[in-house]
């Protein structure tokens, strides 16, 4: 009974004052002597406004062929029944399975407005709420790409080569989703940020290294920059700033928080991704070019 009273969001109180009237109730009877000797009076008033209420709610519904709202008693009305009128009974649905991941909750979703069109509640809401997250995340994503391809227009007054500084992250965000369907981490509410948050931090990679190149190409006769300026030069640099930054994001891994501890697995996976592919695809693709050698 208190637990049913906090989940209705009420006052535990009389609830509470019911379970010691009980007990004492048991209490008092346990200690009757064999002969009933001692009489009920403190007891039966209470028990027969208790049965009184009973036998008349039984007999309203048994001439009445089925439940009415005011049966109920007063919490689960306020909780179940409907105040319009209507008699209509609200039903709560508790799901089995984890409502944050997306499966089991497209599934729970489903299921529940399969029965009523209508059904609301926390397991559906969020369901809804985590769709349009992650289609407003995606959408900013490929914005943000847009802006970003803008600005290094305009840094590097060249298609190609700004093109070729956006190779790294586009790389690094395909082998983040690769290795994520790997490692069995789905996108989520918590982590879906990545997506934008991820472009920003891996571009500078490739920008460094294409100013670089061109940098060196200017001061070569045959215009082609050296593979091991690239590499060890603004290479190691990118290397080392990239590591400290995993190694911040990976202090989220720590924490005891599903949501927090899934941004840090998918940040240092993306953050790494584009490390790599800063480091050996844009290089192995300017060599390729003949951009460098």
């Amino acid at each position: 009974m208190v637990f049913a009273t906090e989940q209705a969001n009420r006052d535990t109180q009389a609830a509470e004052r019911c379970k010691v009237a009980f007990s004492r109730v048991a209490t008092a009877a346990a200690s009757l002597p064999p002969n009933g000797g001692v009489p009920l009076a403190d007891v039966e008033e209470r028990l027969a406004d208790l049965l009184g209420r009973a036998w008349t709610t039984a007999v309203k519904v048994a001439g009445r062929g089925a439940y009415a709202s005011k049966d109920l008693p007063l919490m689960f009305r306020r909780r179940h029944a409907a105040q319009d009128g209507s008699e209509a009974v609200a039903i709560f649905v508790t799901p089995q399975d984890p409502i944050w991941e997306p499966g089991p909750a497209m599934e729970f979703a489903d299921a529940v407005r399969s029965v009523d069109e209508r059904a609301s509640g926390q397991a559906i809401n969020m369901h809804v709420h985590t769709q349009m997250v992650q289609q407003d995340f995606r959408r900013a994503a490929l914005l943000a790409g847009v802006l970003v391809f803008l600005v290094l227009l305009i840094d590097f007054r060249s298609v190609k080569d700004a093109a070729l500084a956006m190779v790294p992250v586009t790389l690094g965000w395909g082998l983040m989703v690769g290795s994520m369907v790997v490692f069995d981490v789905a996108l989520n509410l918590a982590n879906i940020v990545v997506l934008p948050l991820l472009l920003g931090i891996g571009i500078d990679a490739g920008v460094h290294i294409m100013h670089r190149c061109r940098q060196s190409a200017a001061g070569d006769a045959d215009g082609c920059a050296s593979l091991p300026e690239l590499l060890e030069g603004t290479g190691g640099a990118v290397v080392v700033a990239t590591v400290t930054t995993m190694i911040g994001f990976a202090g989220l891994i720590i924490p005891d928080h599903g949501g927090m501890r899934s941004l840090g697995i998918v940040m240092v996976i993306g953050t790494g991704a584009c490390l790599l592919t800063s480091v050996f695809a844009l290089p192995a693709l300017l060599v390729w070019l003949r951009r460098a050698r």
